[in-house]
């Protein structure tokens, strides 16, 4: 894990030019929660926890998918604000503890922080329909060439720079509830979270399992409490 400048801005361009494929541009599915774990925790330095981050997330988030109008939790930006995140307590806590229990408990916040980042979604449509405006008005105007490439290249701008903007926030966000975890959080609570550390994708799993066999997410909830329960008391 790579200290100062570079090991925290690399991380931070990489998540926003991958939310960038959410809508804004391509829809190659590289801005899910699986390929922005793995490219993000690389930049970090934690390719390990990145992708394990970002394989519980999938399954957690494989059903939201951003298509037409709706705002939908943005699972692939809220795994890059976690491992971000992670990335500073690990660097600046003097005394940080395991690895393990501290990804256990970023999985459990990067729900919360996926659906406080639709705001991102709301903004830029709004600031995407000035865009569609201006071309609007060019196309009643009668122009012979209306710049559709400049516009959609500062469209682009505009949702990476605000990627960038809300990124920034969350990852500082959990990452100060990270260290409010570690200053006031007995070390028996990161105990456990360490021993269920290999168990969290079992919880994904039902969740799943739940939604596949009812098609609606109560259940998926549902399904994700029950199993988080079973493996919190299975491991006490």
């Amino acid at each position: 894990m790579r200290a100062g400048v570079s090991g925290f801005l690399f991380p931070l361009l990489a998540g926003a030019l991958l939310n960038l494929d959410r809508r804004a541009f391509l829809q190659s599915m590289c801005g899910r929660p699986l390929m922005t774990g793995a490219v993000v925790g690389s930049l970090a330095g934690l390719p390990a926890q990145g992708l394990a981050l970002g394989l519980w997330s999938e399954l957690l988030w494989f059903w939201t998918v951003p298509v037409g109008g709706s705002h939908t939790p943005n699972p692939g930006l809220a795994v890059s604000a976690g491992i971000i995140a992670l990335e500073i307590f690990l660097v600046f806590h003097p005394r940080p503890p395991e690895p393990s229990s501290l990804v256990s408990l970023v999985f459990v916040l990067v729900p919360a922080a996926a659906w406080l980042l639709i705001l991102q979604d709301r903004l830029n449509r709004r600031l995407a329909g000035r865009i569609v405006g201006s071309l609007r008005e060019s196309i009643l105007r009668g122009e012979a060439d209306p710049p559709f490439f400049s516009r959609n290249l500062a469209g682009l701008l505009e949702t990476f720079l605000l990627s960038l903007a809300f990124l920034s926030a969350a990852a500082l966000f959990l990452s100060g509830i990270l260290f409010l975890a570690a200053a006031f959080l007995p070390p028996s609570f990161f105990a456990l979270a360490a021993r269920l550390h290999p168990l969290a994708p079992l919880t994904a799993f039902l969740g799943v399992a739940a939604f596949l066999s009812r098609g609606s997410f109560p259940p998926y909830l549902a399904g994700l409490s029950v199993g988080a329960l079973v493996l919190i008391l299975s491991r006490l």
